[in-house]
Order: C-alpha cells, then sequence, then structure tokens
C-alpha cells in the first residue's frame, strides 16, 4: 500500500514536473516574439523613409543639370543661375563677333554685285538704298507703324554723307508720309523742302525727275496757305506773292482783289489735299 502511494506521488510530481516545463517554454515562447515586436517595424520604417526623402533632397541639387553644371546640398534652395558672370560675357562676346562676320559677309557680297559691270544703274541705286542699314531700319519701323523709330532711321540716312541722292530723296520722301499719318506739320514741310533741295541740285534723272526750283517755289505757296488759315499775316504774305509781277506803284484796286480771291482759292485747295496736317 505504502508502494502504491509512493508510485502516485512520483507520477503526480512528474505531471507537475511536465507541466511547468510546458508553461515555461510558453512563457519563454511568447517572451522572445514580444521581444519582435518590442523592436517595431514601424520604427525602421520611419527611418528608411526619412533616408530616401534626404535622399531625393540631395539628389534634386547635388545632380547634374542639363547645363553641365553640378549643385550641393548645402546651397540655396533657390532656383541656380544658369550662367556665371564670366559665361555671359563670353557669350556676349560670341554672338557679337557672328554678327559683325555676318555683316561683313553681307558687305562683301553686295560689293562683288555692284562690281558686276552688267548689273544696271536702276538696279545698282535700289541695291544701295536697300542695303543702307539706316534706310532698311526706317523702312521696317514704318511697315511696323513705329513711327518714332522711322524717323530716327530717315534722319540718319540724311545726314550720312555716303548716303546716295537718291537713297536720301526716298528717306525724305518716307518722312513727308509719316508726317501726313501723325499730323506733324513741322516734319512734312522739313522733309519737303529737303526733297525739293534735291530736286534743284542732284540728278534724279534716274526716277524720271529733272533739275528745277520750280518744286521749292510751290512748295512755299502751299505752305504760307495753310498757316494763312490760323494767321492773318501769312494771308497778307500770301497775297503780296500774288502781286509780285505787278508795279508796285499801279496796283489797281481790281487786282488786289484778284490776288485775295485767288488766295482763298489755294486755301481752300491745299486744306482739302493737306487736310491731316492742319488737324
Amino acid at each position: 500500500m505504502e508502494s502504491k502511494n509512493t508510485t502516485i506521488i512520483v507520477v503526480c510530481a512528474g505531471c507537475l514536473l511536465i507541466t511547468l516545463l510546458f508553461a515555461c517554454s510558453k512563457g519563454c515562447d511568447k517572451t522572445e516574439e514580444n521581444k519582435v515586436v518590442v523592436v517595431p517595424e514601424q520604427k525602421f520604417k520611419r527611418i528608411d523613409e526619412k533616408k530616401e526623402k534626404e535622399t531625393k533632397t540631395s539628389s534634386k541639387f547635388s545632380g547634374s543639370s542639363s547645363y553641365g553644371r553640378s549643385y550641393d546640398s548645402g546651397e540655396s534652395a533657390g532656383q541656380p543661375a544658369l550662367y556665371t558672370e564670366e559665361e555671359l560675357q563670353r557669350r556676349s562676346k560670341r554672338i557679337k563677333e557672328r554678327k559683325e562676320k555676318i555683316a561683313q559677309l553681307k558687305k562683301e557680297h553686295i560689293e562683288d554685285i555692284l562690281n558686276d559691270p552688267n548689273l544696271s544703274l536702276e538696279a545698282r541705286e535700289q541695291l544701295k538704298i536697300r542695303n543702307h542699314p539706316s534706310f532698311f531700319k526706317g523702312m521696317k519701323a514704318f511697315k511696323n507703324q513705329n513711327y518714332k523709330e522711322a524717323m530716327i532711321g530717315f534722319s540718319e540716312v540724311l545726314k550720312d554723307k555716303e548716303a546716295t541722292p537718291l537713297a536720301k530723296y526716298y528717306a525724305s520722301w518716307n518722312l513727308m508720309e509719316i508726317a501726313r499719318e501723325t499730323s506733324n506739320f513741322e516734319l512734312f514741310f522739313l522733309a519737303a523742302r529737303t526733297r525739293a533741295s534735291l530736286i534743284a541740285k542732284e540728278d534724279l534723272s534716274i526716277i524720271d525727275i529733272e533739275k528745277t526750283n520750280d518744286v521749292m517755289e510751290e512748295l512755299d505757296v502751299v505752305e504760307n496757305s495753310l498757316k494763312a488759315i490760323k494767321d492773318p499775316k501769312y494771308f497778307d504774305i500770301c497775297v503780296k506773292n500774288k502781286l509780285k509781277g505787278y508795279d508796285k506803284i499801279n496796283i489797281r484796286k481790281e487786282d488786289e482783289e484778284l490776288a485775295r480771291k485767288r488766295v482763298k482759292e489755294d486755301i481752300e485747295y491745299y486744306s482739302s489735299v493737306y487736310k491731316e496736317l492742319i488737324k
């Protein structure tokens, strides 16, 4: 009986030991599992995201740009300059040299054409006009209705001692047109007198214009007639000019009345022809 009890005690003790061992092993496993959780994947993930963000930010400024320059992440976050001052100066110099080269080649080409003995005189003169830089500038501006720039270009032609009489003739004519477009009375008659002077002094037979002083005389009549609209002084000047062929002592009243009538007719006529100038 005593032996049987001993056996039961031993068996119970063994079961208890097994139970304790099993519980310990489960506890250890749980502890190990908790250790894995305690070192959270979330934390490692945040670190990776931060590094990735830093890498992207760094590569944005440290990588090679499309202009062959590189920048490190220590520079400011602003847009970097595309060219340094030195690079801009070199670039400007190259552009200037190219323009000068093109201008020289163009000049040489024009000279070759002008030296062609088979080139007609009319074609030669037209070529000279079209290739005068100031005349070209004036025509381009005139076409774009940039009258201020056009006036500068054509005025430069008139001042240029090397410009041909034909170039100056057309420059003065274009200035007259600009004056009419802009209602510029003074500019019109200044340009018109330049044109009249060219007709009186220069050989313009290439465009079928003969030398004459008649254009200048007619211009005086036109200008004084238009001025007489607002100023009686110029009306009297016009009347006196009408009576120039008469004997001053023996001028009859009828002659003076006829002169005044003709002046009024001139005023009416020129006011309709040059209405842009008297607005």
